[in-house]
C-alpha cells in the first residue's frame, strides 16, 4: 500500500461533474469569481438529499450597491447562492 492515496481523487474539467454528488467541495476562487460560479452549481445540487460542505479558502470582499451600499465576503455570496449547502469553514 505504499504510495497508495488515503482518499482517492478523479480530476474532471466540467463543473457539473465536479461538484454533482460531491460530499466536500473547496473553493478556491477570488472572491470576484465566487458568487458567479457558485450560483451555477447551485443549479447541479437542487435534488440533493444530502448538503455537501463547502470549504471556501476565497480572499477578498465585494461592493453591493443594492438595496443600500454594502460590503459582501465570499462566505456570503456562497450562502446565498447555495442554500442547499452547509457552509463549514472559512479561511482568509
Amino acid at each position: 500500500m505504499i504510495d497508495t492515496p488515503l482518499c482517492p481523487l478523479k480530476v474532471v474539467t466540467n463543473l457539473q461533474e465536479a461538484v454533482w454528488d460531491a460530499d466536500i467541495v473547496v473553493n478556491g476562487l477570488p472572491s470576484t469569481e465566487t458568487q458567479e460560479v457558485f450560483v451555477e452549481i447551485s443549479r447541479y445540487w437542487k435534488e440533493r438529499i444530502t448538503k455537501p460542505i463547502i470549504i471556501s479558502l476565497a480572499k477578498g470582499i465585494e461592493a453591493e450597491l443594492d438595496p443600500v451600499p454594502r460590503i459582501i465576503t465570499p462566505t456570503q455570496m456562497i450562502i446565498r447562492a447555495s442554500k442547499n449547502a452547509h457552509l463549514l469553514i472559512r479561511v482568509f
